[in-house]
């Protein structure tokens, strides 16, 4: 990373990042570049500062899903409306929330690091490649009506010589997909030494925070109670 940061410091380029709202190691080398924080990160967390008592599980999806709303919101009006919503319906806990998050770390609409095509990005696929080449190629047009030459402006790495020189060197294809080549050094990896527990081996797996079991449902009766069809005493 010291490396890559020197390099962007000699050509004047910067480098977009993406992390939690925590202050790593990348935000550090790279002060002055877009750093955005990860919405994944913030889901999970989001979903913790809302007890069970308020609302329940459908509730907390209900205010997960209209923060991304506010965070995919492509123009500054839209964002504001999204994020009036937000406000209003997850009350002083949304608002908390809110408070030590920069709206260019995490929202569309202020992240600087897509200023370049702000408006193409909302297009389809292929009308955003189109709206990026048309841009290129004014760009090389006011280059040319200036005199100048284009691949003065591109990046060394980008040139044929470059690409020729990262394959001058002798490439050692790989023996096998699914393992490499034993080597003289390879002592061998043991598996570790268990020992079994007391007691009876648990035989329901233990279900991940947030899963909902599916109920057990009579074939005979169609009660929800915990029984079958062949343990079902109902009268039909």
């Amino acid at each position: 990373m010291e490396n890559l940061n020197n390099i962007l410091k000699d050509q004047g380029s910067t480098i977009t990042s993406i992390s939690d709202c925590c202050k790593g190691y990348c935000l550090m080398l790279f002060p002055n570049s877009p750093h955005g924080y990860c919405l994944h990160h913030f889901q999970k967390n989001l979903r913790n500062k809302y007890p069970n008592s308020i609302g329940g599980a459908s509730f907390h999806e209900t205010i997960v899903s209209m923060f991304n709303y506010c965070a995919y919101a492509s123009i500054k009006e839209q964002f504001a409306e999204e994020l009036s919503r937000f406000k209003k319906v997850g009350g002083k806990i949304a608002v908390k929330f809110l408070a030590s998050l920069p709206d260019e770390n995490w929202s569309n609409a202020y992240f600087p690091g897509k200023s370049w095509v702000k408006e193409e990005r909302e297009l389809p696929i292929y009308e955003l490649v189109d709206g990026i080449h048309l841009k290129v190629m004014k760009m090389n047009s006011a280059i040319l009506k200036n005199e100048d030459n284009p691949y003065d402006y591109t990046d060394d790495y980008f040139s044929v010589s470059d690409f020729k020189e990262s394959y001058s060197h002798h490439v050692l294809p790989i023996l096998d997909f699914e393992r490499v080549a034993d080597s003289d050094n390879d002592h061998g990896l043991k598996p570790p030494l268990t020992k079994i527990p007391p007691g009876r081996p648990k035989r329901k797996r233990i279900p991940s925070n947030g899963e909902n079991s599916r109920p057990i449902k009579c074939g005979r009766c169609g009660s929800s109670e915990r029984h079958n069809r062949k343990s079902c005493i109902a009268k039909i």
